[in-house]
């Protein structure tokens, strides 16, 4: 029984932990974007993104510099990149959201504690 109460509750503790990241799609046509991202603010360093380039197709990386010319970073196996903003298309951000990290943990604790109220009740009833 004690088995089943821990499955259950890593189960429910791997649901909402998944609301960590945001993730926002920035929705422009390439030409605005391309202006947006010249003027900042759109992407900042430390910002895990997926961009969709002209040239060179589909790219995710983390953010190291971004400049007028364009946003550079470093790919999941550590090799840099760099996109020419003229050549960006369209783009989606990554961020960790604090609030949504604390409510999956509050949260998390809470079916945590559920479950193992409930397995001690039906351990009660049943035996």
């Amino acid at each position: 029984m004690t088995r089943i109460a821990w499955s259950i509750s890593l189960v429910a503790l791997l649901a909402v932990s998944g609301g960590c990241t945001a993730v926002q799609r920035v929705d422009m046509d390439p030409t605005t974007l391309r202006g947006e991202l010249r003027g900042g603010g759109v992407v900042e360093t430390g910002d895990n993104v997926t961009v969709i380039s002209e040239a060179q197709g589909v790219l995710t990386f983390v953010v190291t510099d971004v400049d007028g010319e364009a946003i550079r970073g470093e790919s999941e196996l550590g090799q840099p990149v760099e996109v020419p903003i003229d050549e960006i298309v369209a783009l989606e951000t990554r961020k960790f959201a604090p609030v949504r990290t604390g409510a999956a943990i509050w949260g998390g604790t809470f079916l945590v504690g559920l479950t193992a109220m409930s397995v001690a009740f039906l351990a009660v009833i049943l035996f």
